[in-house]
């Protein structure tokens, strides 16, 4: 379907996202845990050689480390590749990483609601675009520009460290301005996107609200599943109700 993609070695995932890129004007700003996919970063690069504003989000070489070490299934070359490809971005694109992000997207011209396209993928942007069953989907629009929203409070108020040259991450500073609260209920945009944040857990709510209030069929599709996770107990009280639960995941032994 238009706007909805499985990835897969065709890459057509991969490349709308590119395509998109090559049309930015004016800002990028692209968000994901582990950042090692060639052909994305050529295009953010392009994008940076065209005076367009790149901005990136990633995870913290702290919490790519513990995943090393915590996951067997997690891969080592893909943790260096990640931070081969940020040496390329240094001095060219500004670099912020997280501790406790694991968010992928990428949001083109989010001030302009009538070009302003973003995407938002399951997968990391790395060999998984072509290896792993993962879905992409296109939001545009307001749904593009409330996405942005998220990007900028996480970046300037979460983030806590900054590339300032090849293999250099700094510890930042208070945010230069206060960027919107992408939880105003004041501002105008509808909340269809919802996130984890620091102070703030509206996926989580958002996730037992929709359990809650399934009366026939759920469909779930994760890589990892906590028995004590209040998402888990909520669909096996679903099932005790009768509502079919369906579950898609990675045979591991934490699952």
């Amino acid at each position: 379907a238009d706007g909805l993609w499985r990835t897969g070695p065709e890459g057509r995932f991969r490349g709308a996202m590119i395509t998109a890129l090559d049309g930015a004007q004016e800002l990028v700003q692209a968000c994901a845990f582990l950042f090692a996919d060639k052909q994305l970063s050529d295009a953010l690069l392009r994008a940076a050689d065209r005076g367009v504003r790149v901005y990136l989000l990633t995870a913290s070489e702290q919490r790519i480390g513990k995943h090393l070490q915590d996951d067997q299934d997690f891969d080592r070359r893909m943790a260096d590749e990640h931070k081969q490809l940020l040496d390329r971005f240094a001095g060219k694109v500004l670099v912020r990483s997280a501790e406790h992000l694991h968010a992928k997207f990428l949001v083109i011209d989010s001030h302009r609601p009538s070009v302003a396209t973003s995407f938002v993928s399951t997968a990391n942007f790395n060999r998984a675009l072509d290896e792993n069953i993962e879905l992409g989907i296109r939001l545009e629009g307001n749904d593009a520009a409330l996405l942005a929203r998220y990007f900028n409070w996480v970046f300037w108020c979460e983030a806590e460290r900054e590339l300032i040259g090849k293999g250099r991450l700094m510890p930042v500073s208070s945010p230069p301005a206060q960027p919107q609260d992408p939880y105003d209920a004041s501002q105008p945009l509808g909340q269809t996107v919802v996130a984890t944040l620091r102070a703030s857990q509206g996926l989580r709510a958002s996730v037992l609200r929709q359990v809650s209030q399934a009366k026939e069929k759920i469909l779930l599709a994760s890589y990892g599943i906590d028995l004590d996770h209040a998402a888990t107990q909520a669909l096996l009280k679903a099932l005790q109700s009768g509502v079919a639960v369906t579950i898609l995941t990675r045979p591991r032994p934490a699952v």
